[in-house]
């Protein structure tokens, strides 16, 4: 039978790395992965502002809109 641990993850205190002290990714793939996103997610609200110009609810929106 496994032995219980109480506090439970008593053996990760203090440590400050779970991947041996080495990252699992590099630098460059976190900013591929943040910049990518950024990009993926400003061109995808784009083109469904777009899409919503073109197909959507016809007529102008002015402040008169939000009465």
């Amino acid at each position: 039978m496994a032995e219980i641990e109480i506090p439970p993850f008593e053996r990760y205190r203090g440590v400050d790395s779970y991947f041996g002290g080495s990252s699992p990714l590099s630098e460059g793939v976190g900013y591929l992965v943040v910049l990518g996103f950024g990009m993926f997610f400003s061109v995808f609200t784009t083109f469904l502002v777009f899409l919503n110009k073109h197909y959507g609810a016809k007529g102008d929106e002015t402040s008169e809109h939000f009465k």
